[in-house]
């Protein structure tokens, strides 16, 4: 069972980086100064389902569903940055250890919090359980103004 499963779980999280890589720079492209909002509510939101029918797709849609699991993950980070520097320019190496702390420790926490899930309601409530976390993580940008600026 390793010999199948072990191959296919690197080539899933191969495809979560790349969608992660994918996402991020062209975010760095797409979104401009000042209209971080938006991209910030609906790029989690949207990629969000992907993860959630992640445990029922087959295995070669699963590729394009770990690709918008990364895209969701990761694609706001740069822009996070890039907005909390720009919001605190006379602190800005501390704007981005908050943001890049902040994602570090997700990722700290993630797998502990999987594993948590899985033993406790099963493998595909945690799957659905991430995707509403990932719809949070958008939801709690809608405070944002839709411009913002350091004035």
């Amino acid at each position: 069972m390793a010999r199948f499963s072990a191959p296919k779980v690197g080539d899933l999280n191969a495809a979560t980086i790349l969608g992660m890589a994918v996402g991020g720079l062209t975010a760095g492209f797409l979104v401009r100064v000042g209209r971080e909002k938006w991209p910030m509510v609906w790029v989690p939101i949207l990629c969000a389902p992907a993860i959630g029918v992640f445990p029922y797709a087959p295995l070669e849609l699963g590729f394009v569903s770990a690709m918008l699991a990364g895209i969701g993950f990761a694609a706001m980070i740069p822009v996070t940055i890039a907005l909390a520097q720009r919001l605190l320019p006379h602190r800005a190496n501390l704007a981005s250890s908050l943001m890049m702390g902040g994602a570090w420790a997700v990722a700290m926490v993630g797998p502990r919090l999987a594993e948590f899930g899985v033993t406790r309601w099963g493998l595909n409530a945690t799957f659905l359980l991430t995707a509403c976390g990932l719809i949070l993580s958008g939801i709690v940008s809608l405070p944002l103004p839709n411009r913002a600026s350091h004035d």
